[in-house]
C-alpha cells in the first residue's frame, strides 16, 4: 500500500509537471515577439572603400576609434579573411532558420524575465576567440559565426578536441543562454569550490527553463559519452 501511494503521488507530480510545461510552451508560442537580424558579416565583407564610411555610420559600435580606414579595407581584402568569410557563407548564407530558433528562445526569456529588453541579432566574423562566441549586451546579441561551422573544419585543427566539439550550429543557443545567464546570475562572493558549483548550477538551471528541448550534454558542452562517464563515476568524483 505504501509503495502504491508513493507511485500514485509520483505519477500525479509528473502529470502536473507536464501540464505546467505545456502551459508554458503554449504561452510562449502565442507571444507576439519579433527580432531584427543584422548580417554585419555580409555587410562588412561586401563593402568597398567608397562605401565604408556609410557602414561605419550604420554600425559605429563595430569600429574602434583611432583606426585609419585602411585597417578595415586591408581586412576586407585579406585573402585569409576572405576565405574564412567564404566558408561561413557556405554554412550560414541564409540565417533565417537560426533566427527563428533564437526568436523562440527570446520568447522564453520574455516569459520568465518580462522586464528584459529583447536584443537585436548581429552576426559577425571575428578572431576565433572562445570568450566571445556570443555576446549578450542589453539591446544587442552578437554571434561570431566563424566558431560554428562544424567541429571537423580545417580551420579548427589547432584547437583541442574538447573545445572544437562545440563549434557546431547546435551549440549556438546554449552559448546565447550562457551569455544571458551572465547578466542575471550574481557571481559568488566566495570563489571556493562550493560557490562555483552553486553559481554554475544556476547557469544550468537557466538553460533548463529556456532551452528545455536540449540535452544535458548540449547544455553543458560535453559529448553524451562524457556525460555518461561522469554519471558512472559520480561517486568517485565526490
Amino acid at each position: 500500500m505504501k509503495f502504491r501511494n508513493i507511485l500514485f503521488f509520483g505519477l500525479l507530480f509528473s502529470v502536473f509537471s507536464c501540464n505546467k510545461k505545456s502551459q508554458v510552451e503554449t504561452a510562449v508560442e502565442q507571444m507576439p515577439l519579433h527580432v531584427k537580424l543584422y548580417r554585419f558579416d555580409q555587410a562588412f565583407f561586401n563593402t568597398t572603400p567608397q562605401s565604408l564610411p556609410k557602414l561605419k555610420q550604420q554600425f559605429p559600435f563595430f569600429f574602434a576609434n583611432g583606426f585609419d580606414d585602411k585597417v578595415w579595407i586591408d581586412k576586407i581584402q585579406n585573402p585569409q579573411w576572405r576565405e574564412l568569410y567564404k566558408e561561413v557563407q557556405l554554412k550560414y548564407k541564409n540565417f533565417e532558420p537560426q533566427k527563428l530558433e533564437i526568436e523562440t528562445l527570446f520568447k522564453h526569456i520574455k516569459y520568465y524575465f518580462p522586464t528584459i529588453i529583447t536584443p537585436n541579432i548581429y552576426t559577425v566574423i571575428g578572431e576565433m576567440d572562445m570568450n566571445t562566441k556570443t555576446i549578450y549586451a542589453k539591446d544587442k546579441l552578437i554571434i561570431a559565426l566563424e566558431l560554428y561551422i562544424g567541429k571537423d573544419h580545417k580551420f579548427y585543427d589547432e584547437f583541442p578536441v574538447y573545445l572544437k566539439q562545440n563549434f557546431v550550429e547546435r551549440q549556438i543557443l546554449p552559448d546565447v543562454v550562457a551569455s544571458f545567464a551572465e547578466q542575471i546570475v550574481v557571481p559568488p562572493v566566495d570563489k571556493n569550490f562550493i560557490g562555483q558549483m552553486i553559481y554554475f548550477g544556476k547557469h544550468l538551471y537557466v538553460k533548463d527553463i529556456l532551452i528545455p528541448n536540449y540535452t544535458d550534454a548540449e547544455k553543458i558542452g560535453c559529448s553524451p559519452d562524457q556525460i555518461k562517464w561522469c554519471q558512472d563515476n559520480e561517486s568517485y568524483m565526490w
